[in-house]
């Protein structure tokens, strides 16, 4: 917001000077100091007030800037420590056992890599069992939904009439002692 701030500053000045001159009155026959003075007012205005907040707004990027390069520092400092501190390094860094480093840091990047490609594969078995599971929940409920309402022969009593049972009462839950 600062970086687009600092090119509406001065536009924002332009306006003002061409808000001012639009609402200027001068008189035609009127030459004195004063009023060459309230003639260009507006543009002294406009001009500086774009200067000034043109100038707050390279204070606030340079503070902004100063803060973001804290927290690049901070970041850099924390991962130097707790990343490149465990990367299993047994051989110290110097001119003479440089290949020797850079075959263990290949070597360990090669170890991260293979442990990647495996949780992947693990992740792709874990997708294609999610995506299988609506179709399971559609086919069981299917399946229950279709014995539930298997229909059952019309029961008839010993006249041939159909008859049809009437539901029982529930029985009422017994009041549990406190």
């Amino acid at each position: 917001m600062l970086q687009r701030m600092g090119i509406m500053a001065p536009l924002l000045g332009v306006v003002l000077t061409v808000a001012g001159f639009y609402w200027l009155h001068v008189g035609s026959g009127d030459e004195s100091l004063q009023s060459i003075l309230s003639a260009v007012t507006p543009l002294v205005s406009g001009v500086g007030t774009g200067a000034v907040l043109a100038l707050v707004n390279q204070v606030l990027l340079h503070i902004a800037g100063r803060r973001v390069e804290s927290l690049r520092i901070t970041a850099r400092r924390w991962f130097d420590a707790a990343v490149w501190s465990s990367s299993r390094r047994e051989i110290p860094l110097n001119a003479v056992n440089a290949p020797q480093v850079m075959e263990q840091f290949i070597r360990t990047a090669l170890e991260d890599m293979n442990r990647l490609g495996e949780t992947l594969v693990r992740a792709r078995e874990i997708s294609a069992a999610l995506s299988t599971l609506p179709v399971q929940v559609r086919t069981i409920l299917d399946r229950k939904l279709a014995a539930e309402h298997k229909p059952n022969p019309a029961p008839t009593d010993a006249s041939g009439h159909f008859a049809t049972r009437l539901p029982r009462a529930a029985v009422a839950p017994k009041p549990t002692p406190k």
